[in-house]
């Protein structure tokens, strides 16, 4: 059987940095290296705030209290979500010299909640372990912290698994700043991609733990829109996953339906396709096209991931079902999420061949392609999946990004249809002639392009629907916002972005704006990849001179 990898790539010479924030109760000089404790503090100290005096925020002390001779502390105010950037800045300064001992036992870090808050947010869209092996990991390196003498290299894998946990859960919870161009700015984040690059040409064979935190730093970076950063690790870890032989296992016909399986085989299997899924998100973004795929499409009898719940427990009983398991079958979500990532990566895959690169390296769409069958056939697929996850009843959050990678393949089969060079192939939809919808306009193109704009129209009020009953869960609880995924906003960025184009055209589309537009205007608030997705729209308003109609307002509160 061929390899389930492609042809791995050196990795790209991006710059990288990012922030994360964490706010100690209460630091001083005396607590610490002075080197780690150059960030300023995100607000006025107490002394400064009592006194109603100004404040230079400089830690550890400012200015004005170091003069008086009072003690200056920075406190969290009751029930604050955020925590001061001198943590990371902690954090940074341990897992660069190795101090495990202090590491994982910070008083300002209680561990334990950060488990419970990345397993109630990214694991949702990037898990790959369950509860019970990251509480083994971390038993393991509060073992090897007491020893004397400098860790092993099995801890340093463990601790940096524990710091991506760390990086994903502190992320779901507030925006860090990133960008397209791969820089990400942050103390932590420049520590965890040291080691991970020194672990990984110093590991053979390469650990399971430092393959997992690979796939977490990748989908770390990509949540903050460094997508190019976030296919260099991939490709990194990818690379170490074909070496230590990570796949996805393989159908044996005969074989019970119902089997228990070692754990290694289990993490081996949920690592593979935890790389397949995060590289089709990435590849989704529009801004890596140009660049190689990492993995194959997986065969029709390869086995598809095993239920990674946030549960406790170690051993869990598999049902052994293949990627050809008809979509009508009840699946939990890690499964229908693979199952909706090789429709997305068919639907790159026939992007990448329709296009070839133009004499300054970018890539054009080809016209015409003979491939109305492939086309038809992804789209009946696509439609059934959709339809089954509707019917399925099973906690949304372990659906979402099944949902979006399915309208994300709808977008990419049905765009180049629409669009040339010049612009749009249905002229009469241009927002600069058009502004506002008019029923009455004759929609004047071939049957193609028409039967595009209605599958576009189709994905476009889907995303309306989702997005709609996304934000009556936030009514009705608050804390759902925190399970919004990154695809989430990329593709409505995406029918935003369609939104834009055709609004003359597409039913409802004012209605439809709003709702969209909230959703992704929350993913801002959390994650660097909502700040490019809604930049990329508003440059897009803005080259047509005129915003959206004046009947939509879009209200923050929820």
């Amino acid at each position: 059987m061929s390899s389930p990898f492609s042809p791995t790539t050196d990795g790209l010479p991006v710059p990288r940095k990012l922030p994360v924030s964490t706010e100690p109760r209460f630091y001083c000089s005396k607590t610490l290296p002075s080197s780690v404790l150059t960030s300023p503090a995100r607000r006025a100290c107490v002394k400064c705030t009592e006194g109603k005096r100004k404040c230079d925020k400089a830690s550890p002390q400012c200015t004005r209290c170091q003069r008086l001779g009072f003690r200056c502390s920075y406190n969290t105010k009751p029930g604050a979500r955020h925590t001061d950037v001198a943590n990371a800045s902690i954090l940074a300064y341990y897992l660069r010299e190795e101090r495990f001992d202090k590491l994982f036992n910070l008083q300002e870090v209680d561990w334990r909640a950060v488990f419970d808050l990345y397993f109630q947010t990214s694991h949702y869209w990037i898990g790959i372990f369950n509860r019970a092996k990251i509480e083994s990991v971390f038993a393991l390196t509060q073992s090897s912290s007491s020893r004397l003498g400098r860790p092993s290299a099995p801890s340093s894998d463990a601790a940096l698994l524990l710091i991506c946990v760390y990086i994903n859960a502190v992320n779901s919870t507030h925006v860090v700043s990133g960008g397209v161009d791969g820089r990400i700015g942050c103390p932590l984040y420049q520590s965890v991609i040291h080691k991970f690059k020194a672990l990984r040409q110093h590991s053979s064979p390469p650990s399971i733990e430092l393959l997992q935190a690979g796939v977490l730093l990748a989908g770390y970076e990509y949540s903050h829109g460094a997508y190019a950063s976030a296919y260099s690790t991939l490709s990194e870890t990818a690379g170490m996953a074909y070496k230590r032989g990570v796949g996805p296992g393989q159908h044996v016909e005969g074989q019970d339906t119902r089997v228990t399986t070692a754990i290694e085989e289990q993490e081996s299997r949920a690592l593979w396709w935890g790389l397949f899924i995060l590289e089709q998100l990435i590849r989704a973004s529009q801004y890596i096209n140009a660049l190689p795929f990492l993995m194959e499409c997986p065969p029709s009898d390869a086995l598809l991931p095993p239920d990674i719940s946030p549960g406790t427990n170690p051993t869990v009983s598999l049902d052994s079902v293949s990627l050809s398991t008809p979509v009508h079958v009840s699946l939990k979500g890690f499964a229908r999420r693979a199952q909706s990532a090789v429709l997305l990566h068919r639907a790159l895959l026939w992007e990448a061949q329709r296009t070839e690169p133009d004499a300054d390296g970018m890539t054009r769409h080809l016209r015409r392609v003979s491939d109305t069958r492939t086309v038809e056939k992804l789209d009946r697929e696509i439609r059934d999946t959709l339809t089954a996850l509707m019917r399925q009843t099973e906690r949304c959050e372990g659906m979402c990004d099944a949902y979006h990678m399915c309208r994300g393949a709808m977008f990419i089969l049905y765009t180049p249809f629409l669009f040339t060079k010049e612009g749009t192939t249905i002229p009469s939809t241009l927002p600069s002639k058009q502004p506002v919808y008019d029923p009455s306009i004759q929609i004047v193109a071939e049957p193609d392009e028409v039967k595009a704009l209605a599958a576009v129209s189709f994905a476009v009020r889907f995303s309306a629907d989702l997005s709609h009953t996304f934000l009556e869960l936030v009514r009705e609880n608050p804390a759902h916002v925190n399970v919004l995924t990154p695809f989430a906003c990329v593709v409505g960025g995406r029918a935003l972005e369609m939104l834009v184009w055709f609004w003359a055209v597409i039913p409802g589309a004012s209605d439809m704006f709003p709702p969209i537009y909230k959703g992704a205007w929350m993913s801002a608030k959390q994650r660097g990849i909502g700040d490019v997705v809604l930049r990329r729209v508003a440059a897009l308003r803005a080259k047509f001179g005129y915003g959206v109609d004046d009947r939509i307002t879009v209200k923050t509160n929820c």
